[in-house]
Formats: structure tokens, C-alpha cells, sequence
């Protein structure tokens, strides 16, 4: 990895090095957390995939509190939770629209899943693909609501008479489209079902897609080269570009608000602020070149730029999740050395995105308590204010909710 620049990284951004006083005053936290729905008791597999409203006043997520798993609504500060769809189907991952109007999520059946959709009053419930298969993701819209990106394995070993889901235009001949994708491959679609398209045909793992803000383009992670790294494809398969390129995996991309930033996680060598650290000052760092040791990355939206900004040791940091204005940054953080009873005890982290004070805060700070702990992905509210995720309390998953804030 080369040193850090003081170019495009910096542009509207304080540059490292220089005068970063101002910075740390009014920087640290405080934190409001709201348990979502502690009137009542959910079933052994809990709550899970939080999502906000549009205008940040309520959360969906999915729960088998009624004995099987169902989509759900509430107020984010507690209240009455709403079952949306209420059914014998497995329905999880739900997934709020831009602007409020529909949840799209997963809905399985016999082994088989498809993506589904319904109104936040439960009206309006339908199946968007209507193309079962045995792996779809959780479905990720685009900024202004008119696509939904996700990743399947859906043309895996198709019946000849059905053929293949069409294959995009792309720049050239046309390549052979492989029948058998037997790892999830990429999609994308109309907000309401039509126009499925496959945008990837590598048959090897494509998963956690991102979009730009502008809604031209996807990131997201694949295995076409034998190792995870970052790539970026244009929403209609032409342009696909890969942006990261070494020997460790690259993973979990989020593209920044202002689109010209991408954070990911990866376990490369530790480096210090934008540098590759000495081999003497790696050895300082406690487990630092371990291959289970991730750090959040961010990069330059073509893949310039690359450093390291967590640098936390002993730490696996992932899912990196922006905020709305592009100032902070969440993720889960799991200690790869703690375990518990309920398996590793994980907490959720925020961090500036600005100067060399990241205010590294630890919203959850379960310190290793049995049958405890936070995981993503953290999902941010619309308005910025709060972030939710889920925290197991006594070992059973909840919603939480947390109230982000400037300190005085």
C-alpha cells in the first residue's frame, strides 16, 4: 500500500498533519438507547434486519413473536409493535423504501426463498421476483426508489424451457452466459418486479452491494479473481470495474453519501495513518498481521487512495455503515481472542470521518458479558440522529435503538 496522499482523500476534508485542534472540541457523544418493543417478549429467535421510515419516526424489522417469523412495524421509541404479513412463510430482511411507501423483504417457503413486498399498513402484499430459488439476499433500494439491488443463485441448474434470467447489454460480444450460478451472483430490478436483470457471470460469490448516490452505479464485493475484493458495475451491467486488488479479502463495501468515498473491511498488514508501518512497529501491534484482525478501509470511489482507519488491534471490525451527512461512520467491532457462552462478544462502534481525532466511541460496551453483545449491520435513521442494530439481551436478539449526538 503506498502513503496516504494529501489529495482527493482530503478534498473537503481537514488534511492530516495540519492544525486539527478545532476538531477535538464538541467531538465526543452521548448516547440515548431505546429498547424497541420490551413490552413484549419475542419468540427464541427474537428480533432481527432493522430498518428506518423515510422520515425517521418508525422501524421495521422481522420477529417470531407470534411463533413464526413475520415483518413488523413500530414507533422507533417503543409502542405497539404492528405485524405486516402475518403468515405459515418465513418472512425476514426487511428493507424500508426512500420514501415510506413500500418494505421490501425475503419470504421462504419449502426451502425456497423470493423477494416480497408490502405497504407499512399491510396492505398491498406481493411477491416481486416470483422466481423461488435457495439464496436470495436482503434487498437493498436505490437512492430514489426505482431499483432494488440483490444477489441470488437463482440460475442455478434452471430447467432448459425456462432458460436464464436476460443477460444486460454490455460493451463487445457478448459473453457466454454460464446456466449454473451456483454462488449468489448480482441483480438488479424495477421497484416493482419488472425488468430482472443479472449483471454479474463470474458463477462465484457476489454479494453485499452498495449503491452511488446517484444511483448510476453498484459496489460491491466478488470472488471472480479466486479472492474477495471491492468491484463497481454500472445498474445496467456495463462498466464493471475492479477497484481493489491484493492478497487479503476486501468486504462489506459502503459507498459514501457524497459518493466519492468507499469503506469496506479488510485484513491487510496494519498501516498507520495512510502507511505502511515498519516491520518493527508491526510487531508492536498485539496480534497486528493476524488473518482474523479486520480494519474499516476507506477508499477513493475508483479505488485510489487506499488507508486504513480504524487500526484497532485484536479487533474484527466490519459492516461499515455511513451517516446520512457523511461525517460518521458505524460498524460492528467483535474482540477475535473473547468469547462467551452465546459464542463472541460483539459491540457497535461509530468514528469521525474527519481529521486524525475519529472519536472511536463504543455505543454498546457489552465488555464481554455471557450471552451478550451487538451486531450489525448498523442502519442509520434518515434525519442522522440515531443508528439501530441488533443487541442480544439475555440471549435473546433485540432491536436497539441509539440517540447519537454532539456532547456540549
Amino acid at each position: 500500500m503506498r502513503s496516504r496522499p494529501k489529495s482527493r482523500i482530503d478534498r473537503g476534508m481537514i488534511v492530516v498533519g495540519g492544525v486539527i485542534a478545532a476538531l477535538a472540541v464538541g467531538m465526543a457523544v452521548f448516547v440515548v438507547i431505546v429498547l424497541i418493543g420490551f413490552n413484549r417478549d419475542p419468540g427464541p429467535e427474537g428480533d432481527s434486519a432493522p430498518t428506518w421510515s423515510a422520515d425517521s419516526s418508525r422501524v421495521a424489522f422481522s420477529s417470531d413473536e407470534s411463533g413464526n417469523v413475520d415483518i413488523y412495524v413500530m414507533d422507533a421509541g417503543g409502542g405497539e409493535r404492528v405485524n405486516l404479513t402475518n403468515r405459515a412463510r418465513q418472512d425476514t430482511d426487511p428493507a424500508w423504501d426512500p420514501s415510506g411507501e413500500w418494505i421490501a423483504f425475503l419470504s421462504r417457503e419449502q426451502g425456497m426463498t423470493d423477494i416480497h413486498r408490502v405497504r407499512p399498513d399491510g396492505t398491498g402484499l406481493s411477491s416481486l421476483t416470483n422466481f423461488p430459488a435457495q439464496q436470495y439476499s436482503r434487498p437493498v433500494w436505490s437512492p430514489d426508489g426505482s431499483k432494488i439491488a440483490f444477489t441470488s443463485n437463482r440460475d442455478a441448474d434452471l430447467p432448459p424451457q425456462l432458460g436464464p434470467t436476460p443477460a444486460p447489454f454490455r460493451d463487445g460480444p457478448a459473453p457466454d452466459f454460464p446456466l449454473a450460478a451456483p454462488q449468489p451472483e448480482l441483480y438488479v430490478m424495477n421497484s416493482d418486479g419488472a425488468g430482472q436483470t443479472r449483471l454479474t457471470f463470474d458463477v462465484t460469490f457476489d454479494g453485499n452491494p452498495t449503491w452511488s448516490p446517484d444511483g448510476q452505479r453498484l459496489a460491491f464485493q466478488s470472488k471472480a479473481d479466486g479472492d474477495h475484493e471491492i468491484y463497481v458495475i454500472n445498474a445496467d451491467g456495463t462498466g464493471l470495474a475492479k477497484l481493489s486488488d491484493n492478497e487479503h479479502p476486501d468486504v462489506f463495501p459502503a459507498w459514501s453519501p457524497d459518493g466519492r468515498f468507499i469503506a469496506f473491511s479488510s485484513n491487510r498488514p496494519k498501516t498507520a495513518f495512510g502507511q505502511e508501518l515498519s516491520e518493527a512497529a508491526r510487531r508492536n501491534f498485539a496480534f497486528g498481521t493476524s488473518t482474523t484482525d479486520y480494519d474499516i478501509y476507506v477508499m477513493s470511489s475508483d479505488g485510489e487512495d487506499v488507508y486504513n482507519w480504524t487500526q484497532t488491534p485484536s479487533l474484527w471490525d466490519s459492516s461499515p455503515s455511513w451517516s446520512p451527512d457523511g461525517s460518521w461512520i458505524a460498524f460492528e467491532v467483535r474482540p477475535y481472542l473473547l468469547t462467551t457462552t452465546a459464542g463472541t462478544s460483539r459491540d457497535i462502534y461509530v468514528m469521525r470521518f474527519e481529521g486524525q481525532n475519529r472519536n472511536l466511541t463504543n455505543l454498546t460496551n457489552s465488555q464481554g458479558r455471557a450471552q451478550d453483545g451487538s451486531e450489525g449491520p448498523v442502519v442509520w435513521s434518515p434525519d442522522g440522529t440515531s443508528v439501530a442494530f441488533v443487541a442480544r439481551i439475555g440471549g435473546i436478539p433485540r432491536i436497539r435503538a441509539v440517540r447519537i449526538a454532539p456532547s456540549s
